[in-house]
């Protein structure tokens, strides 16, 4: 509750909620939905992210390290300490494709709440080949396996499975797999491939309605009554209903690239501001907001990373969040007596 007070807060004074931060660039494996591997290696130092940091003009309730594969980076554990002492009371996230679960116990020394989100797409025959590498299914549960020791003695500390629907994946029947890591206390995060320029890919033209009734599927397995379950049908009811929501970029969240521009999305990639050139962080935002309110955006955000934060926009909305809670819980009652 305290943090959708906050949401509505940061709403309400147009302050974002969200700072995504790309600690790297490149990745170690060779995923075919994404073509981020392509690129050259190039990490985000210390301190650069101390920059960020410096001109910042609000706190955010949520900080999301991302990439590229994030625990590539060889300064992760120094950022995600940073990122701790100056913001003891924020979200931190980090998605990871489990190459590097060694570097995992720095979780153990942090405060903050944490999730981590371990990329799992199948069985391991499926989850191996989506990847393109041969240790990709081993080195998730290995993964998973470290973050539930850590658990042990970090009680805040939330593990999800991230599922990328994909063409490779998309006629999967995930059931044993997935009952098997919900008896675990996992979390869940659906997600939906979709072109992007960031991640160098504009090939995810597989069937899109078949894509939403695995997304339902796999909900139906892992749903709760819980904010997460209940934005992740949200992301899935308003995907169904082809509602485009109004896009948020720069209002809700900021995120910055390892060179330390300021973009709007993963889709589009575009860039509205350097760190470097502006005295603060309010006057880009104040720019790229106007730019973006002027233009508008006529992609739909079926990534989930994206539409997430676009619904945020929304919480002000009391009809919106009634009708959309009302059929969450229908959603839940229905297959509770299936």
């Amino acid at each position: 509750m305290i943090n959708l007070i906050r949401i509505l807060i940061s709403q309400i004074i147009s302050r974002p909620f969200k700072l995504t931060v790309m600690v790297s660039d490149g990745c170690n494996y060779r995923c075919k939905m994404c073509h981020i591997w392509e690129q050259d290696l190039k990490y985000m130092t210390l301190e650069s992210f101390n920059k960020i940091i410096k001109k910042m003009d609000f706190s955010p309730l949520w900080i999301n390290l991302s990439g590229g594969e994030p625990f590539l980076n060889p300064e992760i554990d120094k950022i995600l300490t940073e990122a701790s002492r100056r913001y003891p009371q924020s979200y931190i996230s980090v998605t990871t494709n489990g190459t590097n679960f060694k570097r995992l116990e720095i979780l153990r020394k942090l405060k903050n709440p944490c999730f981590i989100l371990v990329s799992l797409d199948g069985d391991k025959e499926v989850h191996n080949l989506t990847r393109g590498n041969s240790k990709a299914f081993s080195n998730a549960m290995s993964t998973l396996d470290t973050l539930e020791n850590i658990r042990k003695e970090k009680s805040n500390l939330k593990i999800v499975v991230a599922i990328t629907i994909s063409q490779t994946n998309i006629s999967n029947d995930f059931g044993d797999l997935i009952d098997s890591l919900r008896k675990r206390g996992f979390l869940f995060n659906i997600n939906i491939a979709q072109n992007s320029t960031y991640y160098q890919i504009d090939k995810n033209t597989f069937n899109r309605s078949e894509a939403l009734k695995i997304f339902r599927t796999i909900l139906i397995k892992v749903a709760r009554f819980d904010l997460s379950s209940f934005m992740l049908y949200l992301n899935l009811k308003t995907l169904e209903d082809k509602k485009i929501l109004t896009c948020s970029s720069t209002r809700n969240y900021l995120m910055v690239d390892t060179n330390l521009n300021i973009k709007d999305c993963t889709l589009k990639y575009k860039t509205k501001g350097n760190i470097n050139d502006h005295s603060d962080l309010k006057s880009i935002r104040d720019l790229a907001t106007k730019d973006m309110l002027s233009s508008k955006c006529n992609q739909t955000c079926e990534s989930i990373c994206e539409r997430t934060n676009h619904l945020g926009a929304h919480a002000l909305n009391p009809f919106f969040c009634i009708k959309y809670g009302l059929y969450f819980i229908g959603f839940k009652l229905r297959n509770f007596f299936n």
